[in-house]
C-alpha cells in the first residue's frame, strides 16, 4: 500500500514538474503585462505545489521509513535540499531583471516589464504630452532604433534625448521616436506618420538600418534560433527555467556575430547599398520639403568598432556630401573601456555614460551650426 501511494505521489509530482517546465507556464516571451502577471501567479502556485508534494514524499516515505538506513536518509536529505534550493531560486529568479542585447531571455522580459515605460499616446517609450502643451514649442525629433529608445537604460531621464532637452530652453520639446528593430524604411514611415512635424531632426543611424533595403533586394535574413547550440533534450529545461536560463545567457552565444556579418555583406552589395541610399534620400527630401534641420548620429556596434566602420564610413560620406552634420559616436567613445561604454556584457547597447556624451555632442552641433537660433525664429511646423 505504501509503495502504491509513493508511486502515485511521484507520478503526480512529475506531472506538476512537467507542467512547470515544459508548457506555456514556463514561457513568457512576447506576452502582454496582464498575461505576464497571470503566469507569474500560476507559476508560483505550481512551484509551491511542487515543494509541498516533494516534502510530503521525502518526509513520509523516506525520513519516516524505518526500513531505510540513516546513511541513505542523509543522501536523500542532500538530494531533497538541492531540489528545494532549486525551486526557491526558480521562484526568486522569476523577478530578477537583466537587459539583453536581443531580448531572448526571461530576465530581459522582466527588465522590460519593470523599466520599459512610460509609453506615450504615440506608442513610444516617452513622456506623454497633449497637442496643446507642445503646439507652440520648437520640436526636435530623436528618430532611431533601440539605442534611441534606451534599451538597457532603466530611467528615460538618462537617455540622450532627455538629457538634451534639459540643456535646451523651455520652448523646446524633444520627442523620442526610438523603436527597437527599426530600419531606415520603417523610420521614414514613422517620421511622416507622426502627428507633428519637427523643426530639427536627429537621425540616429545604426548598421541594421540597411535591413529593409537588403530584404527588398531578396537577401536572406539570418535567423538565429535561441538555444540552437544546446541538445534538443536539454532545450526545454533551459528555455522554461528562469534560473537556468539566466545562467545560460551569462555566457556569449552565437547570436550577434552572424547578424553582424549579414550587415557587413549587405553594405558590400552595390544594389542593396543603392536602394539604401534611396531610402535615406527620402528622409532628406522630407527635411528639405518641411524646412527641417538635420543632424545624423551614427552609433556603431560598441563591442566591435573596427568591423562596423565598413558601414559607418560610406554612410558618413553620403551625408557629409549633402552638407549634413554627422556625429560618429566611434570618435567619441573609442578611448572608453568596453565595460563602461555598454550597458553590460549581456547587453551591448550604449551605457548611461555614452548617452550623456551623445547628448553633449548633439548640443554642441546645434550651437555651432546655429540650428537653435534659426529654429527659434520659425513658426511651429504642423502636418
Amino acid at each position: 500500500m505504501t509503495g502504491n501511494r509513493l508511486l502515485k505521489s511521484l507520478v503526480f509530482n512529475v506531472i506538476i514538474f512537467v507542467i512547470l517546465f515544459c508548457s506555456l507556464f514556463g514561457s513568457t516571451y512576447f506576452l502582454g503585462n496582464i498575461n505576464f502577471l497571470i503566469l507569474w501567479v500560476i507559476r508560483i502556485i505550481i512551484i509551491i505545489i511542487n515543494i509541498l508534494m516533494l516534502t510530503r514524499i521525502f518526509y513520509f516515505f523516506i525520513f519516516k521509513n524505518e526500513k531505510i538506513k540513516e546513511n541513505l536518509k542523509k543522501v536523500f536529505l542532500c538530494f531533497y535540499s538541492f531540489i528545494l534550493l532549486f525551486f526557491v531560486l526558480e521562484a526568486v529568479f522569476m523577478f530578477v531583471p537583466q537587459s539583453h542585447g536581443v531580448g531572448y531571455t526571461h530576465a530581459s522580459y522582466n527588465w522590460h516589464y519593470y523599466y520599459w515605460k512610460p509609453i506615450s499616446r504615440f506608442h513610444y517609450r516617452d513622456k506623454d504630452c497633449s497637442i496643446k502643451e507642445v503646439i507652440n514649442k520648437q520640436k526636435i525629433f530623436a528618430l532611431g532604433d533601440s539605442s534611441t529608445a534606451g534599451a538597457g537604460i532603466k530611467n528615460i531621464e538618462d537617455r540622450y534625448s532627455d538629457l538634451l532637452e534639459k540643456k535646451l530652453p523651455s520652448n523646446y520639446k524633444v520627442f523620442n521616436l526610438g523603436m527597437p528593430g527599426s530600419d531606415t524604411k520603417y523610420a521614414y514611415h514613422r517620421l511622416v506618420s507622426f502627428p507633428f512635424r519637427p523643426d530639427i531632426l536627429i537621425l540616429q543611424y545604426a548598421g541594421d538600418d540597411i535591413l529593409g533595403a537588403a530584404l527588398s533586394k531578396g537577401k536572406s535574413f539570418p535567423v538565429f534560433t535561441p538555444y540552437e547550440n544546446v541538445k534538443k533534450l536539454f532545450r526545454p529545461i533551459i528555455r522554461y527555467s528562469y534560473v537556468i536560463d539566466f545562467i545560460y545567457w551569462q555566457f556569449p552565444q552565437a547570436d550577434t556575430s552572424t547578424y553582424l556579418n549579414f550587415q557587413v555583406s549587405s553594405y558590400k552589395d552595390k544594389e542593396i547599398l543603392k536602394e539604401h541610399f534611396a531610402d535615406l534620400s527620402r528622409i532628406l527630401k522630407f527635411c528639405k520639403k518641411n524646412n527641417v534641420s538635420l543632424i545624423v548620429m551614427m552609433i556603431p556596434y560598441l563591442h566591435d568598432l573596427e568591423k562596423t566602420e565598413s558601414f559607418t564610413m560610406p554612410i558618413g560620406r553620403f551625408f557629409r556630401g549633402k552638407g549634413i552634420p554627422v556625429i560618429d559616436v566611434s570618435d567619441i567613445i573609442r578611448k572608453i573601456p568596453l565595460r563602461k561604454r555598454i550597458v553590460s556584457y549581456n547587453d551591448p547597447h550604449p551605457s548611461v555614460m555614452v548617452h550623456r556624451l551623445m547628448a553633449e555632442e548633439i548640443y554642441r552641433i546645434l550651437v555651432s551650426e546655429k540650428m537653435i537660433e534659426l529654429s527659434s525664429r520659425k513658426t511651429s511646423n504642423m502636418p
